[in-house]
């Protein structure tokens, strides 16, 4: 049986709203927005495309350091060797340094937000 909380119904009146909401504007617009075309800057379009690129690129570069000086930092400090107990232990720490490069979808999702709006203007 599917629970019901507070959360549950909180999320469904959020949803009626937001459907109300569009379905006024779009009453209220008639279409009208829908047409209207603005200037486009491409050369600031792939500049900023470029910014989050390096953003992304520093964020997995530190996320990976801190990964690494957290676990094997005392270890390399003290001389002491790295010992990873079995296929477990490794696939654990593979994982940890995989889960920052799921967020390589921000930046895609932001290139091909950027390829649309040059090609399309």
């Amino acid at each position: 049986m599917i629970e019901r909380t507070p959360l549950s119904f909180l999320l469904l009146v959020l949803v009626l709203l937001l459907g109300i909401l569009y379905l006024a504007l779009n009453f209220v617009w008639r279409g009208n927005a829908l047409e209207a075309t603005s200037p486009r800057n491409i050369e600031r379009a792939r500049r900023r495309s470029r910014i989050v690129w390096l953003l992304w690129g520093l964020f997995i570069l530190v996320t990976v350091l801190a990964i690494t000086a957290l676990r094997f930092g005392s270890n390399i400090w003290f001389g002491y060797q790295v010992k990873i107990g079995g296929p477990y232990q490794l696939t654990v720490l593979g994982i940890q340094y995989a889960k920052p490069f799921l967020t390589i979808l921000i930046p895609l999702a932001f290139q091909t937000y950027v390829d649309f709006e040059t090609r399309s203007g």
